[in-house]
């Protein structure tokens, strides 16, 4: 069962599967298509179709060297694979794929090299962060090296075992609210939101959002017809922008993700009845 992504992502929250999976079905969605309008890790939506909660998701990506990646594990894996056996884990494939992030959009051409380009960053670089430096440094002079979270066998393992759910996963490239805005209101979909972190998005992501943009996404999500459920991190705009009882459902309760031995609280809003935070989430 998967529990994990082959991608480490900043707020990826292998935690909330069971709680996601009870608010589907105690509100009747079972069989509805989940749709993660920013897809970064999947591994909610990933899990639901696994699982057989839904029976196809749609991840949306903004970010092309991911869109690629997911791409390739759903499209050509056997490739990816081969390309993930025949390379080195070192300074000189970093730099080599260091350049894919000038890339802002996605090109068809070079869709393996621009998918392996985002496993390759997100498992090298700092923290899973695409647009920070090299784990161990330029130097390699530290005692986390470059390859210590590049684990081949284990990776490739993750990649096979999520190739089998091809048929049933659609991977599309756009920003999240130009996707939305054009959902037909006649099909029957769930929405798992988890958008950049308000406070901390621009240092932890490569395609962020400004307050406007989070505005936008709490204006779309008051008139939306589909149940959705968004985790955010807890700030108190965030609350503000959330803040009508009517349509927003449980605003204050308070999940947590566990990063580098501390705990950042979130907070899980939705238009659903949905049951408080009952899971205890300990930092490593």
């Amino acid at each position: 069962m998967i529990q994990k992504s082959p991608l480490r992502y900043p707020g990826s929250k292998p935690w909330i599967l069971s709680y996601i999976e009870q608010v589907i079905q105690d509100n009747g969605f079972l069989g509805s298509t989940i749709i993660e309008p920013y897809a970064g890790s999947a591994i909610v939506s990933l899990s639901m179709v696994e699982r057989n909660i839904c029976p196809n998701a749609i991840l949306i990506e903004r970010d092309p060297l991911l869109y690629a990646f997911w791409r390739c594990v759903f499209e050509c894996s056997e490739a990816l694979i081969n390309r993930i056996n025949n390379t080195e884990i070192d300074m000189n494939a970093w730099i080599q794929y260091s350049a894919f992030r000038e890339f802002d959009f996605f090109n068809e051409n070079h869709l393996l090299d621009m998918g392996m380009a985002g496993l390759f960053l997100n498992r090298t670089c700092y923290s899973g962060i695409l647009k920070a430096g090299p784990l161990g440094g330029h130097g390699q002079e530290s005692q986390y090296t470059l390859d210590c979270r590049f684990k081949k066998a284990k990776i490739i393992e993750w990649i096979k075992h999520l190739a089998k759910l091809h048929s049933r996963i659609q991977v599309v490239f756009s920003d999240a609210l130009d996707f939305l805005y054009q959902l037909n209101n006649d099909n029957q979909f769930f929405l798992y939101l988890d958008p950049p972190y308000y406070a901390k998005g621009k240092s932890l992501y490569r395609y962020w959002y400004e307050d406007n943009d989070h505005k936008n996404l709490a204006r779309y999500l008051h008139e939306c017809h589909f149940p959705w459920l968004l985790s955010y991190d807890d700030h108190p705009r965030i609350r503000e922008l959330y803040n009508d009882e009517e349509v927003f459902k449980r605003d204050l309760t308070i999940g947590y993700f566990a990063n580098q031995k501390r705990i950042a609280p979130e907070i899980l809003i939705s238009n659903l009845e949905i049951p408080p935070w009952m899971f205890k989430i300990e930092a490593n």
